[in-house]
């Protein structure tokens, strides 16, 4: 079997993106149709009416009377305040005459005004001092509305004269205008004052009612309405932003997605290159980059947006594309560092918001003016981010549809072209470190193209960035490469050796050596591994894996995954590996896939490191890992050839082994449904399938026949039997039966280190013995216990006696070590008359394998440190002897 050529698997990986974006049509029209969503949105926005009032035909309002002052902070609230001041008298306090004056015109004005005496508090009496305590007091204290200080007051004579002051608390007026008037251009209140007091005063002085009459008229205005082009350009930016980014969450989430379902992993152990894997999500996110671009673009003239029409149609594509793409090897760069599809979808929303945040902030040339004067360095961290360059290029040209320009004057808008973009934009800023003398200047922004340039800098960096990492860090895909990989020439060029084929000499190391006890056979050699001139197919060296956070790497308190794994298994041979729930035993096949980093030792398939030649090991493989790799859009028609394309199965034969292989685990009348609508056991058959595609040397079956029923779990059985002629086929299980029935060589694991190992009758010979049952007569039954106990030493009885139809069941347990005496037993029951009469009937049989397992994998002697494994390369290690508790059998090994 070779590994598909480059070009085919590009080919296939872009096959299997183009249906799934096909199929998960909802998906997709959400990703392409987010540019218009948020256009149509911008539009409608743009329409919505300002509530702004039209005065450029002002009409005339008659002054009335001042409003009384109503407190909202529960303290007394004086709607007028006097005072009364001479500036040339001692202590500015005015003399009884202007004292009396003043009197008489509050007591009038609060007759023409209608204000109660309680509203007005007249300070006349006060001298100055205690008239500017009392007046500060009261002004910042809000509990006064308006305040007249008289200078002059005087009524009587030839020469009459009124000289005040009106004073008006700012607050209370603007609340006047809102509150009272329900606008800002009505009166204040002062135009009130002053209408009353020269029309009291002009009553005394002609002695008689005088009624004055006055019109206020705001000025008119030039009433502008904000251009739709204006409107459009200040929320434009914000919404554009949204429309384009959404791509960005969406890649994130479907690289993930991959990663964190193992997808990925599958895909790598059919031999696929990741240089291939990740040209082929490039391609695919700059596809939907320019799809939804042009979404975009059509959508922009067809909601008539001035940002579209002021600018020229390429610099718009250009900007969008770019910074599209740019934003697909960012979403590249995470991955590397999340391994969940939560975790993806809430780095790529944050990510979102930071990017809302800086376009929100940035997209103001005033505002990002001042970010290069007075934060440099902040610009320079914002530059690794595409969207602070996106902000930038929006607001330079946005500028050219907005009725202001970069310094909020006045403009006429218009159309942005390629000589704008290298233009400078000149902003007016003022230095106020000189508080009385402020400096005006003009700062000029990086031109346009910069922006541009940035972006597809930002694209190269982020690439080249995650390229890195992604080799160097393992994540959960595979064994990483050394930190200098890109100096290697065989990273480059690939290894100069050829490939050694199938049936050449092989490369063992280290040799493994037999174990064999002097004087014993080969039938007592568990699983010996015979040296001819074929070899051992695969040999495994000492591997050990140990779990545990980067912090404590290398910390004795973890447990060891897998404790130094040595064994070899030859060709054509099924090695069933056994053992309890984390045992080990898909640590171990991981390590042998590539998938998992062994931390010491190494595995060899054909002469091949696992470690240094993962590529060509994996150019040999088939796996069937133990949690299927299928995606639930694919067809097992199209799984089926995906995964024959990726291992170089020759075009003309695909077909061909694709039906032979579904017909084999019965998928044929299924092969064009799709897999999310398969049950488990038919997921987990598929699985076995395309492990076999093909023609691999080297076969994995991590637990193959999970969730199936009796019937297609034997179907699967002769499968795999029928499979395994020239090629190493290793099988997981949890199921005795299985192993008994598929395994050549069957090895126990406990605690990640190798305890037994051996074919399955040896094994049961060795660690189970046999089990005899006895139906003996009532009445003798203690009897034949005694010569049991006699003839056969350490039989012990499973159960105690069982009364059936025809007497009493015996049901023993024969240690192994026993079994020369079987013979002479049998013999006694069949010949002496006596004990044939009393014993109805007799049979012996072999234990099961499932009682070998627990034997050896809950024994408490197998857990002791001081113990060394009872197996090193494939034979039983001599010269032990293990004494279990008194009430099971003694095993010697």
């Amino acid at each position: 079997m070779a590994v598909a050529g480059r070009f085919r698997q590009l080919r296939l990986l872009l096959w299997k993106n183009w249906l799934f974006i096909i199929r998960s049509w909802k998906t997709t029209a959400l990703q392409l149709m987010a540019p218009c969503f948020f256009l149509v949105l911008v539009t409608l926005l743009s329409l919505l009416p300002q509530g702004l009032e039209d005065i450029t035909d002002p009409q005339p309002e008659t002054l009335g009377r001042l409003p009384t002052c109503k407190s909202w902070n529960g303290k007394n609230c004086y709607t007028l305040l006097v005072f009364g001041l001479d500036l040339s008298a001692p202590f500015f306090s005015p003399n009884e005459e202007t004292k009396q004056c003043i009197n008489t015109l509050m007591g009038d004005f609060a007759t023409v005004s209608h204000l109660d005496h309680e509203h007005i508090k007249n300070n006349t009496y006060l001298d100055f001092k205690s008239i500017s305590s009392g007046l500060e007091e009261l002004m910042l204290d809000n509990t006064t509305q308006a305040a007249i200080v008289f200078l002059e007051c005087n009524y009587n004579g030839s020469s009459p004269k009124l000289n005040y002051t009106i004073m008006y608390n700012a607050t209370r007026a603007l609340k006047i205008q809102q509150l009272v008037f329900g606008s800002p251009d009505k009166p204040d209140g002062r135009s009130e004052i002053q209408l009353a007091l020269d029309q009291v005063f002009m009553s005394r002085v002609l002695n008689e009612s005088v009624n004055i009459t006055v019109q206020a008229e705001t000025f008119p205005k030039i009433f502008q309405q904000p251009s739709l082009a204006s409107k459009q350009a200040q929320s434009a930016t914000v919404f554009l932003f949204c429309a384009i980014t959404f791509q960005f969450v969406m890649m994130l989430y479907n690289v993930v997605s991959e990663k964190d379902l193992k997808l990925r992993q599958g895909l790598k152990l059919t031999g696929l290159k990741d240089s291939v894997y990740w040209c082929a999500w490039t391609i695919t996110g700059f596809g939907i980059a320019f799809v939804s671009t042009c979404i975009l673009m059509a959508t922009g003239y067809a909601c008539q947006l001035k940002y579209f029409f002021n600018t020229n149609f390429i610099i718009n594509f250009l900007l969008f594309f770019l910074y599209s793409s740019s934003m697909v090897p960012l979403a590249f760069f995470a991955s590397v560092f999340i391994n969940t599809i939560r975790m993806a979808v809430a780095v790529g929303m944050m990510v979102f918001v930071i990017g809302l945040i800086i376009i929100s902030l940035l997209g103001n040339p005033f505002l990002l003016s001042q970010l290069y004067v007075y934060v440099k360095p902040l610009v320079y961290v914002l530059s690794f981010l595409p969207p602070f360059h996106l902000s930038k290029a929006m607001g330079d040209i946005g500028l050219a549809s907005s009725d202001t320009d970069s310094n909020g004057l006045p403009q006429t808008p218009y159309h942005y072209g390629w000589n704008e973009l290298f233009k400078q934009i000149k902003v007016l800023l003022f230095d106020f470190s000189n508080r009385e003398n402020p400096v005006a200047t003009y700062h000029e922004l990086p031109p346009t193209y910069e922006s541009f340039l940035m972006l597809i800098a930002n694209g190269f960096f982020y690439g080249i960035l995650f390229w890195y990492l992604d080799n160097v860090i393992t994540g959960n895909h595979g064994i990483p490469r050394k930190w200098y990989f890109f100096l290697q020439y065989s990273y480059w060029f690939g290894d100069c050796c050829p490939q050694k084929q199938r049936s050449g000499q092989y490369l063992l190391r280290p040799p493994v050596q037999s174990l064999q006890k002097e004087g014993e056979g080969d039938s007592l050699l568990e699983g010996q591994q015979r040296y001819g001139a074929s070899g051992n197919a695969l040999v495994l060296n000492g591997l050990c894996k140990r779990y545990g956070s980067f912090l404590r790497c290398g910390d004795s308190a973890i447990p060891m995954a897998v404790n130094n794994l040595t064994l070899s298994v030859e060709q054509d041979q099924i090695l069933s590996l056994l053992g309890h729930n984390g045992a080990g035993k898909s640590t171990t096949i991981n390590m042998l896939t590539g998938l998992l980093c062994p931390d010491k030792g190494d595995a060899y398939f054909y002469g091949h490191s696992v470690t240094k030649e993962l590529d060509l090991v994996r150019s040999s493989l088939g796996v069937c890992p133990q949690h299927d790799i299928l995606w639930n859009d694919l067809t097992a028609q199209e799984h089926m050839e995906l995964f024959a394309g990726m291992k170089g199965v020759p075009r003309g034969s695909i077909k061909k082994e694709i039906l032979q292989l579904l017909e084999q685990v019965q998928l044929d009348h299924v092969a064009d449904n799709r897999v999310g609508t398969f049950s488990g056991g038919m997921k987990r058959r598929l699985s076995v399938a395309m492990s076999f595609l093909g023609d691999p040397c080297v076969v994995f079956l991590d637990e193959p026949t999970t969730g199936m029923d009796p019937k297609i779990r034997r179907n699967i059985w002769n499968l795999i039997l029928e499979k395994k002629k020239n090629r190493v086929t290793v099988m997981t299980t949890h199921s005795m039966e299985e192993a008994d029935i598929l395994g050549d060589t069957i090895a126990i694991m406990t605690n990640g280190q190798l305890r037994v190992m051996g074919t399955s009758v040896n094994l049961k010979n060795r660690f189970a013995g046999y089990n005899i049952e006895l139906v003996v007569r009532e009445d003798n039954v203690q009897q034949i216990m005694d010569i049991v106990g006699t003839q056969l030493p350490g039989a012990t009885l499973k159960t105690e006696p069982l009364k059936v139809e025809d007497g009493v069941l015996l049901p023993y347990n024969l240690p192994p070590d026993c079994h020369a005496n079987v013979v002479p037993f049998f013999k006694i029951l069949e010949k002496e008359d006596q004990i044939a009469a009393v014993v109805y009937d007799y049979s012996i049989s072999q234990t099961t394998l499932e009682e070998v397992f627990i034997n050896v994998t809950l024994h408490e002697v197998f857990r002791e440190k001081q113990y060394q494994p009872l197996l090193r390369s494939g034979s039983i290690m001599s010269g032990g002897k293990v004494s279990p508790p008194a009430s099971d059998n003694t095993y010697s090994s």
